[in-house]
Formats: C-alpha cells, structure tokens, sequence
C-alpha cells in the first residue's frame, strides 16, 4: 500500500481556480464582458438621461464624451500588452459596441419623430445619453485599436488605421456637426430683400447675405373628384375620394353615382355664369360633370376646387350630396431668388431636394402659403450652416480608401 496519498503532510488543498474565485471580470477578457460593458454604459445613459434630460448641445459634452477614447488610447499605446488594454482593442468589443449602437440607431431611424415626443418626451433620439454613451464606448474601441497598431507601419496597418480612423473622425464629425448645426428658417416676399432668420426658439439671426423673392411657381398633379354627403344630426362628412385624374371623357365610380367629365379646363376662372378657360398661371381647374345614378341623371354643373382668385364650386344633388374637386396636390414647387453676397448677385432656382449654396449656407425650399396656393406672395426657406460636413466627408473618405486598400491587398494575396 502507498503511503502518502492524502495525507495531511503532502496532501493539496483543493480550491477552486483564481479565476472562478475573483469573479467574473478576473478570467480572459472576452465577448461576454464586452456586451456587459456596452449595455452597462448604455444603463449610465438612461440614468442620465431620467435625472438630466437629453445631452446639451455644446462643445462641452463633446468633450467630456471624447474624454475616455483619448485615455484609452494614450494607455494602449503605453501598455499594448496588457490583458485589458488587448481587450479595449479587441474584436470582441468593436463587436459589442457596434451591435449596440446599430440597434438605437436603427430604432430611432425607423420610430417617427413624433413617437419619440409622444412617449419619450424626446424631440432626436441621436441627442439623448444612452446613444452617447454607445457611441462613446465604439469610440474607445476605436480609438485603442489605432493607437495598438500605429506601428510598424506596414501596408496592412496602414490598411487597418485608415479605415478605423475614418471611422472614427465620421463619428467625431458626426458628434460635432449635431453640435455647431445652424439651422433657421429665412421667409422671403416677393421683391423684398431679407437677411433677417428665424430659429426655432424665435430668436433672430442675421445672415451674411441677402435673398430677394423674384418669383415662385407651384406645379401641381391634375386634380381628382371625390364625393361627399353630410350626415344627419351632426357636422360631419361623408367622404369618398376619386383615384382618377381628371381629363375630357373620363367615367368614374364614386359611391352610388357614376361621373361623367364632359368638359376639363387645366386652368378656369369664373367668367359670369359660368367658367372658362384662361391664362392665369395661378388659375384653379375646374370640370363640368354629369352625375348618373343608374340610367337616370342626376345632375350636371361646374367643380373646381378654386384659388385666390375665384370661389371653389361643388355639385349639390340629393339630400345633403354633392361632388366636388379637391385642392390638386403639389408636385413641384420651387423660388427663384436673388442672393446677395459679398458685394456680387446671383439668382439662384431653390427646390426642395436642389439647395443653393452661398458662403456655407445651404438654401432649401421649405414651404409656402398653401392657402394661395400659386399665387403664394411668400416663400420659406431653410438655411443651413454645418461645420461638422467637412469631418464626416473626410471620414467616409478615409474609410472608402482603407476598404478599397484591403480588397487590393486580398486580390493581390
């Protein structure tokens, strides 16, 4: 028989391993704490959110966020070979960090506008602290793994840095552009000049330049019909609207009566008892129709949905029935203005996806007076100034650049 064997003078002590004794942060560093640190960030923002409300839009806040991916970043270049700072650079992090921050975006991308005012009391998901601080810790993971592989500069590190640095200026940029964004609005009449803005908290900003309103044009679809009937005991409608444009010779269904076109005029104006065609480019549309129930007639007459220059018409028949025209909806609208800047003019055709650009402002078409309509005398413009474009331009492009460099290099391999 051994001696010895579990004997008090060479018997071990069996304890479990350190890393299960020190908990759950002591063992190898890996996905499972990189998505516990990116939710418990995440938890710190929707803490901060509850007590502070939504991130202040200041320089402030930029840096106070850009704070920790700075210190991680001077760490991991002084100790790359740390277990945790290998982790802050690691894949299982970006992994983490990116989830995440794709999720709130994607959420807040798909959620209108006014559910987050609604339930949340929010007016931009993209202003709120949860969002900064995901974005804070893809930025720490981020900006450790440029500062781990700065050197060598081989070709796939150079690869690696222009491409994660490209991401992380597009989120600096991005950041800081939500910061420094200027956003008014610039009403312009016709013939007078203005360079006087409004903000949304109706203070005034004087702009570096001056818009003069030379003209406005509206272009809209051909206008439909619809059919209505006010119920009884109460104000109101009944409505069912046409799906057919309207045109010389068209037929349409509209609940239990059938309309005939027999006459449309693009552009009408109500000439004594009746309308006809004329050259007004603000001039409403108008139809005289036939309503048929079955094989009997019901009525015929005028409908037009009128402008500023003539009264709406609708055909009444029945009880309480009639057809009508709705306002045709806008198809295009659009100013001419005339800007002045630095001592030279120029005249500039704004629209709503064409903005004219002048001294770093861009000028969108906003709205109108859409009571006129066509004959609107005013119109609003959007004017825009954004620093931050230049550093997300830059970073898109460093990122195209690094991707373009690895496909290249994988090719090439």
């Amino acid at each position: 028989m051994k001696s010895g064997l579990l004997t008090p003078a060479n018997a071990q002590t069996r304890r479990p391993s350190s890393d299960t004794q020190a908990g759950f942060w002591s063992g190898s560093l890996g996905y499972p704490h990189a998505f516990v640190a990116t939710f418990g960030a995440v938890g710190v923002g929707v803490a901060l959110q509850a007590l502070r409300g939504s991130m202040p839009a200041s320089v402030l806040s930029l840096v106070v966020l850009g704070f920790m991916p700075l210190l991680a970043a001077i760490w991991v270049r002084f100790a790359r070979h740390d277990a945790l700072a290998k982790w802050l650079a690691g894949i299982p992090l970006a992994v983490a960090s990116t989830t995440v921050l794709l999720a709130i975006a994607l959420f807040g991308g798909v959620m209108p506008t006014s559910w987050f005012q609604q339930h949340l009391g929010i007016d931009s998901p993209w202003a709120t602290w949860p969002f900064g601080m995901a974005a804070m810790v893809m930025a720490v993971n981020l900006a450790a793994s440029i500062a781990k592989r700065l050197t060598p500069l081989t070709f796939a590190n150079v690869t690696f840095l222009l491409s994660h640095a490209g991401l992380l200026i597009l989120l600096a940029g991005g950041a800081y552009s939500a910061v420094v964004i200027d956003r008014v609005r610039l009403v312009l009449f016709l013939g007078q000049p203005n360079a006087v803005a409004v903000r949304a908290d109706r203070s005034e900003e004087t702009l570096p330049f001056e818009a003069t309103l030379r003209s406005f044009t509206l272009e809209t679809y051909r206008p439909t019909l619809a059919y209505v009937r006010l119920k009884e005991g109460d104000d109101d409608l009944e409505i069912v609207p046409g799906s057919e444009f309207v045109r010389n010779g068209m037929t349409e269904k509209l609940s239990a009566y059938t309309v005939v076109i027999l006459e449309s005029l693009p552009r009408a104006g109500f000439v004594g008892d009746g309308w006809k065609p004329v050259n007004w480019p603000t001039a409403p549309p108008a139809a005289r129709i036939e309503v048929r129930r079955g094989d009997e007639k019901v009525a015929e007459g005028w409908v037009s949905c009128g402008s500023a220059e003539s009264p709406p018409q609708a055909l009444e028949f029945g009880d309480k029935e009639g057809i009508v025209m709705p306002t045709p909806r806008p198809k295009r609208f659009h100013s001419s203005v005339a800007i002045r800047s630095n001592g030279r003019t120029q005249t500039e055709s704004i629209e709503v996806n064409r903005p004219a650009t002048v001294q770093g402002w861009r000028l969108y078409q906003l709205s109108y007076d859409e009571k006129a309509g066509a004959a609107s005398e005013y119109s609003v413009l959007e004017a825009v100034h954004d620093s931050g474009v230049p550093w997300v331009y830059t970073g898109i492009g460093l990122v195209m650049i690094g991707s373009c460099l690895a496909l290249w290099s994988g090719r090439k391999s």
